[in-house]
């Protein structure tokens, strides 16, 4: 017996006036036995991933106001500085807090300025999740993750080729999950057709791989960062630090850009009556012979 989703059935219509974009990703693990600050977080374990998607066609006005804001934050010198990797979790550690906010707060800015769409889709790391789906670890629940953000894009693949953008860890895991998730979509839809794909990948281009220099990248570490931090100040309230609740409302304003942001609790059973199945993995339930006995 094996576990039967319930995908997003919708098959898109086309446009002659198809535009492309970017769909930077990225990951994130919460673990409240491994919190950052050493004590125990009353968060469940959860593995999420972010999208953000991006036009082709802003790179120039983005790559302005994105190093201008770099360099703001790292003083606005004369001299050519050697840049940093820029980590949200670790963001320009030499400098203070308000430093961090005015980049966080300007990078939430070119993304309303740029149109840039946001999606965040992850799962709660239930033991019956892991006893079903057989997770070894939680990096292959990205997998879940990556199918289900691409069903949220239903409507922008309709209108957009879309080419999936993930930051490289060099694993042979990752490229399974992400890139191997593509390739076997685009071998069934070449040899068979595309009548028994729960993805419609005709406007899905093949995974891309960035690196951690990459500003896109960067914005889309930080976003994943800001809505974490929404996430959990939504959990935790007013336990949580001054500095984590600062975040949470610069997340805030990420609200008119963000088209789906769900930590979603999977359930193992037949979903109702009426049920439409549309958007990410709700449901899982085996099917098999069915039994006059009723077991």
């Amino acid at each position: 017996m094996f576990p039967h989703f319930l995908p997003n059935q919708g098959a898109p219509q086309y446009i002659a006036d198809m535009a492309t974009k970017f769909l930077y990703m990225d990951e994130q693990y919460i673990d409240p036995n491994t919190h950052r600050n050493g004590e125990t977080s009353r968060r469940k374990k959860c593995v999420s991933l972010t999208g953000v998607l991006i036009p082709t066609d802003i790179h120039r006005t983005f790559r302005s106001q994105y190093y201008k804001a770099v360099g703001k934050a790292l003083g606005d010198s004369n001299d050519f500085p050697k840049l940093p990797v820029i980590h949200a979790s670790k963001l320009f550690p030499d400098h203070s807090d308000d430093v961090k906010y005015q980049f966080l707060e300007e990078v939430v800015q070119i993304c309303t300025d740029l149109n840039f769409r946001v999606f965040r889709v992850g799962y709660y790391v239930t033991p019956q999740l892991v006893s079903v789906l057989k997770y070894n670890n939680p990096q292959e629940m990205l997998n879940l993750c990556f199918s289900s953000l691409l069903f949220c894009l239903e409507e922008e693949l309709a209108k957009n080729e879309i080419w999936p953008v993930m930051e490289t860890d060099n694993s042979s895991d990752q490229d399974r999950i992400f890139a191997g998730l593509i390739q076997t979509v685009d071998y069934i839809s070449a040899m068979i057709g595309t009548g028994s794909l729960s993805i419609d990948n005709g406007n899905l281009g093949e995974l891309h791989y960035s690196t951690k220099r990459s500003a896109y990248g960067t914005v889309t570490d930080c976003i994943s960062y800001l809505l974490d931090a929404g996430s959990s100040v939504e959990s935790q309230g007013a336990i949580e630090s001054p500095f984590k609740q600062k975040l949470a409302e610069i997340a805030s304003k990420l609200e008119p850009l963000t088209a789906f942001n769900e930590i979603i609790e999977m359930s193992f059973e037949i979903p109702p009556h009426g049920y439409i199945a549309k958007g990410p993995f709700r449901y899982a339930f085996p099917i098999g012979p069915s039994r006059a006995d009723g077991a």
